[in-house]
């Protein structure tokens, strides 16, 4: 994924309700950052998850054994 930090940002638009506005600009304050890392982070998460959902549903299409992720820590001794 590339960063920032090596290619220019492309300006979107998304509309919100006055209240999630609020509590963004809030989270902002309180974390002190801005109101744009704060969307901008959080669409990144979004979209490795969809990503990964992605990846699991094609792995069980294929027949890929899943293992419990309570099991997979104690192998992991974890």
């Amino acid at each position: 994924m590339t960063t920032t930090a090596t290619r220019k940002a492309e300006p979107a638009a998304v509309r919100i309700t006055k209240d999630i506005d609020r509590a963004l600009s809030n989270a902002a304050k309180d974390f002190k950052t801005t109101r744009a890392s704060i969307v901008k982070n959080a669409l990144l998460e979004y979209l490795e998850d969809m990503a990964d959902s992605r990846a699991i549903a094609e792995a069980k299409k294929k027949g890929g054994k899943m293992t419990p992720f309570s099991e997979l820590r104690k192998e992991l001794g974890l």
